[in-house]
């Protein structure tokens, strides 16, 4: 079974795993990659 999940995503407690979602990018932190200075 396929399900999704959206990390750091609060609006989407609660929801099933095949529930849609809608996610405001703009409200997701910006978050350190392996890569000194890089950021996703």
């Amino acid at each position: 079974m396929i399900s999704a999940s959206t990390p750091n995503a609060k609006n989407h407690e609660g929801l099933g795993k095949r529930a849609s979602r809608f996610v405001n990018v703009d409200e997701l932190p910006w978050e350190q990659s392996i890569f000194e200075g890089v950021y996703f």
